[in-house]
């Protein structure tokens, strides 16, 4: 290196600056000797600045800051409109949507339109890249949940029927065992845990999520059981 490649980088001198950047603090020259000089200056690590020489050239034509995050073009963009509308509904029906929920429904969506096609070949992942863009491309964002509606869905008494129903055939069943059926009072409560987080459009600031099936069985008892039991044997004593 010659005399006039004594400094990296062009800017206004600072000491703020640190490897993180990738910026190298004006002034230091690339003599081996002063590197110490310049680490004790700059509270910057010698081995770093000894790599800013090596690969100074590399530096000088690196943009050293990114003002806007490129997106890239969808491959799929039928797949991902289907995806973004059923996005949209399931947040309207207060559904709680994780990354790996919308990443297995990709999938599905993905099977069923291209299934006689010539994409049926290809194998759609739905990568976690994939995923990262098609978010920037639809604006959704992972958005903390801000109110928990307590209002049952219009056929909650209708879905817990049927349970019931499907149960009493896998009892009744030639195949059935004990051991396959769990105790709802102790693992309902673990398995329909509400997530605390959800992706929805960027913007939105009322998050709200559904009743959990725990909350409709529990409600539909009180309802439908405990409260009629109690008004048949409670004894009013006059005072």
């Amino acid at each position: 290196m010659n005399s006039s490649q004594s400094q990296f980088v062009s800017g206004t001198d600072s000491s703020t600056k640190n490897s993180d950047t990738g910026e190298a603090p004006v002034g230091i020259s690339p003599s081996r000797n002063v590197t110490n000089d310049c680490a004790k200056k700059y509270l910057i690590d010698r081995r770093i600045i000894s790599r800013w020489i090596k690969a100074e050239a590399k530096i000088l034509k690196t943009k050293l800051k990114r003002k806007n995050m490129p997106v890239d073009w969808s491959y799929y963009p039928s797949l991902e409109n289907h995806l973004y509308t059923w996005v949209k509904e399931k947040r309207l029906k207060g559904c709680c949507l994780s990354g790996t929920t919308i990443k297995l429904e990709a999938a599905e969506i993905h099977n069923t339109l291209y299934a006689n096609t010539n994409e049926s070949g290809i194998e759609f992942k739905a990568s976690n890249g994939w995923f990262v863009n098609f978010c920037r491309r639809k604006n959704l964002v992972l958005r903390r949940v801000t109110t928990n509606s307590r209002d049952l869905p219009k056929n909650a008494f209708c879905l817990i029927k049927s349970l019931f129903r499907e149960c009493q055939v896998i009892v009744n069943s030639v195949n059935y065992k004990p051991g396959i059926i769990f105790n709802m009072d102790e693992t309902c409560i673990y398995l329909d845990l509400p997530l605390n987080y959800t992706y929805e459009e960027k913007g939105a600031t009322f998050n709200k999520t559904g009743a959990t099936f725990n909350e409709c069985v529990l409600i539909n008892y009180i309802k439908t059981i405990l409260v009629p039991y109690m008004l048949e044997n409670t004894v009013l004593v006059a005072i």
